[in-house]
Order: C-alpha cells, then structure tokens, then sequence
C-alpha cells in the first residue's frame, strides 16, 4: 500500500524527525510505501531556522549575530541532510494514496496556531485514520473555539492517541473509546536510529548530556555542581545554552549518538525522555509536559522523575539510582506489539 502520513517530520525539533523517521521505519517493515504530506510552505520551514536580525541590532551585536546566525545556518544544514530519507510530496493528490495517517505527535494541539491547519485534521482527504495522536496540554474547552476541527475529528477513524490527556479530551469529542498506543520512536530498535554519519565525532570525555529548551536556576544549578564533583563535561544538544561546556548542533540522528554515549542525561522533554529509556541511560527528568509523566508510568520508570525545584541531594540520587530497565524493556516489547497490532488493523481499513 501507499501510505501519506502527515505530521511535523521537517521542523527544528529533534522529536518532530526521530517520531517520523520511526514511522516510516515501522510501516516499510510492513511492507508499505511511504509518503509524507507537506504541511508548511518552505519559506516558513526555512525562518524557523533562520531568524530575522534586526538591522540596529546586527550593528550593536555584529559578532554575537554572526555566531547566531552561523549555528542556525549549521543547524538548517544538518537537518536539511535527513530529510532527505522522507519521500515528501505537495498534496495528497499529488499520489495515489490507499490510506492517510494523521499523526504522530501534538499536531491536535489547537492552542498552538502551527496546529490549527486543516491539513492536520485530514480536512479534504479521503481514507484518513491517526496514529499517536497528541493534542499535549490542549483542554476540551479549547476546542470549542473551532468547531470546524471538532467536526472533522469526528470524522476520522481509528483515533489511536498517544496520551491520557488527548484520550480524555478525543473520547469526549467523539463519544468513541480510543485505544492508547505507543509513540512511533518506540515502535523500533535503538539499533535502527544508528545511520552511517561521518560527521559525527565521539566525545573523548565523559559527559552529562542536557537536552531541554528551558533550564529553571534550580536544575541548572545541580546540573553544574553534578558535572564539577563528577568531572563530567556538560554538552547540550540542538538547543544552546550559555552555561554549558560544549554545544552540539547536530543533527536528529547525531543527537542518538550523542545520547547513547553520555554518561548521565537531563532531560525536561517527551522524546528526551523516551529516548533515554530506550538507550538504558542513568537519567532524570522533569516534566514539562504531563506526556513525560504518562510515558514513564507507562514503562514503569517512574522512579527517573524528579519535581520542580527537586533539592540536590535527590537529583544526585536519582541520577545515579539503577532503573530496572529488564522490565522497562518487557512493558515496551508488550506495549510495541500491541501499538503495532492496531496500526496494521488500521490499514486493513480503506473506506
């Protein structure tokens, strides 16, 4: 079969392409051809990298600008270099497509204005279902607002939702019990995000790898004194952060690497999360969404999460606890198997 899949596979966010490429890897195991749908013109794909620079600002700051605009340029490059494993097509016309897959991530997300597109909500498509659907801290007053998406999420079936919150919220839309699967990333081996990168060179150091696009003073403050009595390097990924020893601006598929090889990792976000799970890492995170929550008790570690404002002498434990990943891995294997039974049954559906 042909199957389109919409989602956000071409932004700046490391989760966005890692839950896409895994979805193109579970449905090729099927056996199935796969195309991505564009949602976003690319001037607008291309000024999320590349910011504008005020002219009076580019004069005051000219040095400061120049590194900016330097890393965005990077960054735009080595995420431009992986999109080139998806098959991206303008419209879902622009192929024959036997079945359309919305989802996954937060593309239900309506207090977001990227997410209230119709192309999300499969809006003049036929043959449309979702998978891992996520609408993140979206409440179902927010979707009063716009009745023309309501309408066309009634429409769709299966709904196959990534979290408790977009299972309450969807289940009251629809009147419909929508069954609860895994997100796409764990959907696949670790082993499967190991592409051939020669650009990627291994720290020789050990280091504490930070991935968040906020650190409140409290986590950054155990984060430094953990790294100094541990004499860890502190390197963040994708996101900048001034206090840090090292910034990586690689790539999504570099970021595995450079997730897998850490020592410790701190994370405050979903696939940050997920992806020190499936790499077996000494980790804590601290939610900044309720889907980091859900994930960990879906996987029984939630022992990894830490609060708000958590005292150093927990985060120091916390961070060098043994998790029992042997039953982390049983919970993963059963909840994969599962997810994967009703995403082929989902195809089997062309209306």
């Amino acid at each position: 079969m042909k199957i389109g899949v919409v989602t956000v596979h071409d932004s700046s966010n490391y989760g966005s392409f890692l839950q896409a490429y895994a979805m193109q890897k579970a449905l090729e195991r099927m056996g199935h051809e796969v195309f991505f749908i564009r949602t976003r013109e690319k001037e607008y794909i291309d000024n999320i990298f590349i910011h504008k620079i005020a002219f009076k600002d580019a004069i005051r700051h000219p040095i400061a600008n120049y590194i900016k605009r330097r890393d965005e340029i990077a960054k735009y490059d080595a995420f431009r270099k992986e999109w080139e494993i998806f098959n991206t097509i303008d419209n879902a016309d622009d192929v024959a497509l036997d079945k359309i897959i919305l989802g996954s991530d937060e593309i239900w997300n309506v207090t977001n204005k990227t997410f209230r597109r119709p192309v999300f909500y499969g809006i003049g498509m036929k043959n449309v279902g979702t998978y891992g659907i996520s609408i993140s801290k979206a409440k179902r007053e927010d979707f009063n607002e716009y009745p023309e998406l309501t309408d066309a999420i009634k429409k769709v079936s299966p709904v196959l939702v990534r979290d408790e919150n977009t299972k309450r919220v969807i289940d009251d839309i629809t009147g419909v019990d929508s069954p609860m699967v895994a997100d796409p990333t764990f959907l696949c081996d670790v082993s499967e995000y190991d592409n051939e990168d020669n650009d990627y060179k291994k720290i020789d150091k050990k280091y504490i790898l930070v991935y968040s696009y906020v650190f409140n003073d409290n986590l950054k403050n155990n984060i430094i004194k953990f790294a100094r009595e541990n004499d860890l390097l502190i390197v963040s990924a994708c996101i900048k952060h001034d206090w840090t020893d090292m910034f990586i601006n690689g790539s999504p598929l570099t970021f595995c690497k450079l997730l897998r090889d850490a020592q410790y990792v701190v994370t405050t976000t979903f696939h940050g999360t997920v992806f020190s799970v499936l790499n077996h890492k000494k980790f804590v995170s601290e939610p900044f969404t309720p889907k980091v929550i859900d994930v960990l008790d879906k996987v029984g570690l939630s022992d990894a999460l830490v609060e708000v404002g958590v005292d150093y002498d927990t985060f120091n434990r916390k961070l060098n606890q043994e998790l029992d990943y042997k039953k982390a891995d049983e919970n993963i294997m059963s909840w994969r198997e599962r997810s994967l039974g009703l995403l082929e049954e989902e195809l089997k559906t062309v209306r």
